[in-house]
């Protein structure tokens, strides 16, 4: 799902001037209102190193200017989960490793090569020679101690800490270019873990605090920090400076926040943006049409029924079951995202490298009945089905509530904001959530796909019901990244346990939907919805 984290405060500046811990429940879902406070600050970084303007470097001139309907709060790269943080994430700094989800394969980023296992509970990792932060110091093992450290310090809030780090038992720095990393346990996952782990510079970070550096970062990547209005825009600018290749092609690159879709692809055609980087499904077909490049990308989002284990109806298996078998999933993906989805049973998108070919519950209305029946409700079952209001929102409530209507159900339509919407889920008294989440906005790997469904924020099952999820996580994860085919099934057992458990029904999978005018070359996006590192990307004049 896609996950953000609570700024305090909000604000404009520019560079010339464990999920039940102390973790935001706001910061675990991503769901917030930034406001538009101005304040004008000075620059993270000092020194000639820093984020200058300038003309030389890279090349051109240009501005890439990009829109799209998500939150922009924070850029911290260490607890930062929406495409805002992920934007940065990419062209400011770098992670460990990098991951392609799709095949698996994993190469090193920050890191010099990829982190040599020692035995079975400690990893050697080497950073890159070469790079220097954009205030003109190096870096060094200690900036990636650090950056782990403070991750994992519950008091930070950071769900990378307690979703991706939780194997990381201490890390220990061998010299001013290695460090020593030692888990809790085995973990197989542990190198794709790393491709979410961003290292940031300890040295400017403790100086100026989390607050400013969450709307102020200080990186080492082809771009740097130019300005951020809270819930508004964020810009990067190019670094001169940047000592390594691919240098950026833009000058400038601005994401900006317009949430009403045809209003983006107006400013498309008016000349005000260059890219929308999720068009809604409903004017994707005419995209084309108007002048403009269309594209259909691997998404990793989902659109799921997130259900009540823990209260009545949907504490009984046979209940949650008759709602999956109500649940038509080819016409969700036709009537809701115009065919530009496919449909998803587990909790893993079907193109992922270890998606299992589970046996789902299929479409069938008399058996969801009969299903009731043997639970002992012989006449329609009544419950609240909560819906989140954005582009595809009203269709997909809709959709469903006519499919469960059909299979024995009777259902009333809560509409909302998401923030509003899932305080129900966190004090435990909502019965059905239709929700739309992108898990990969923190890692594309398979353990965290499925782990988050065993987390008690989420759920309101005891632990004995959760324990064979959990069981399933401990035993895929222990087996060694070399052991693909043990790996594979594995995950694909747990997959199969979690869509039988149905405490979640996967619906669909939607594809990434973006539009460009015709002088935008070079860009890609990744699963998350967001665009890969800009480097690549030009803009004819």
């Amino acid at each position: 799902m896609q996950l953000d984290a609570t700024v305090e405060g909000g604000g404009a500046v520019s560079a010339h001037g464990g999920l039940d811990s102390p973790v935001s429940r706001r910061a675990a879902l991503g769901l917030m209102a930034g406001t538009a406070l101005t304040v004008v600050l000075p620059a993270c970084g000092s020194g000639s190193g820093g984020a200058a303007a300038g003309s030389g470097g890279g090349g051109g001139n240009a501005t890439l200017r990009m829109v799209g309907d998500q939150v922009i709060t924070n850029l911290d790269p260490r607890t930062s989960l929406g495409p805002d943080g992920v934007v940065i994430r990419r062209n400011m700094f770098k992670t460990i490793t990098l991951f392609n989800s799709a095949n698996g394969d994993v190469t090193p980023l920050f890191a010099a090569e990829l982190p040599q296992q020692v035995d079975a509970t400690t990893w050697l990792l080497k950073v890159a020679p070469g790079q220097q932060w954009q205030d003109g110091s190096k870096v060094t093992a200690t900036d990636v101690k650090y950056t782990i450290d403070w991750m994992q310090n519950a008091r930070n809030g950071s769900l990378f800490g307690t979703a991706v780090l939780d194997v990381v038992k201490s890390v220990e720095v061998v010299d001013p270019s290695t460090v020593r990393l030692h888990l809790t346990r085995s973990s197989g996952s542990l190198l794709e873990r790393l491709s979410a782990i961003a290292p940031v510079p300890k040295a400017v970070a403790e100086r100026v605090g989390p607050k400013r550096f969450k709307i102020q970062p200080l990186g080492l990547g082809p771009f740097a920090f130019e300005g951020f209005a809270a819930d508004q825009h964020e810009t990067l600018k190019r670094w001169e400076q940047y000592p390594l290749e691919p240098k950026a092609q833009v000058a400038h690159a601005d994401l900006q926040r317009i949430v009403e879709g045809s209003a983006r692809i107006n400013a498309l055609q008016g000349g005000q943006a260059d890219v929308d980087i999720n068009v809604d499904p409903d004017l994707f077909p005419v995209v084309s049409g108007s002048g403009l490049k269309g594209a259909k990308h691997a998404g990793a989002g989902y659109n799921a029924i997130l259900l009540n284990t823990g209260i009545k109806p949907f504490d009984d298996q046979r209940v949650r079951l008759a709602v999956a078998h109500a649940i038509d999933r080819d016409e969700l993906a036709k009537a809701v995202w115009n065919g530009l989805a496919q449909p998803q049973v587990g909790p893993l998108p079907p193109w992922h490298y270890m998606a299992a070919d589970v046996r789902a519950p299929a479409h069938d209305p008399d058996k969801a009945k009969a299903l009731l029946r043997a639970a002992g409700h012989t006449s329609p079952l009544e419950f609240e089905l909560m819906q989140g209001i954005y582009s595809t929102g009203l269709t997909m409530a809709t959709v469903l509530q006519k499919q469960l209507e059909a299979a024995g159900f009777k259902v009333r339509i809560k509409t909302g904001d998401a923030e509003g919407l899932y305080q129900y889920v966190f004090n435990k008294t909502w019965q059905g959530f239709s929700m739309r989440g992108n898990t990969s906005i923190i890692g594309g790997y398979a353990d965290l796909y499925a782990r988050w469904t065993s987390q008690a924020i989420f759920n309101n099952a005891p632990a004995s019901e959760l324990a064979p999820i959990v069981k399933g996580l401990e035993k895929a994860d222990a087996i060694p990244s070399h052991d693909l085919g043990a790996r594979k099934a594995a995950y694909a057992a747990l997959q199969q346990t979690i869509v039988d458990q149905a405490r979640i029904v996967y619906l669909v999978n939607p594809s990434v939907l973006t539009a460009s005018v015709k002088s935008v070359q070079g860009m890609t996006f990744g699963p998350d919805g967001v665009p890969n590192t800009l480097t690549s990307v030009t803009v004819a004049a």
